[in-house]
């Protein structure tokens, strides 16, 4: 599988990820999730970055649709 290159390519990876951390003792302690794919394998230029900054409020239980998590996800610069 490619590395994913844009937002809307991570936003299915994410949302997978806030769920389950959503239902750990950590995921109810978090207040900003960041989901990046910076990894040895993607160029400087493709790396993407997206962010829930209001974790804690976010329920990641499907609700009220998985389209509507993903637009939850805001795309930033990585660093």
């Amino acid at each position: 599988m490619p590395a994913p290159t844009l937002p809307d390519h991570l936003r299915p990876i994410a949302t997978d990820v806030a769920h389950l951390l959503k239902k750990t003792e950590i995921g109810q302690r978090t207040a900003v999730l960041d989901v990046n794919n910076m990894g040895g394998l993607v160029a400087a230029k493709e790396r993407v970055l997206i962010t829930d900054e209001n974790f804690e409020a976010h329920p990641w239980d499907g609700t009220p649709s998985r389209e509507a998590e993903f637009a939850i996800w805001t795309p930033k610069p990585p660093d």
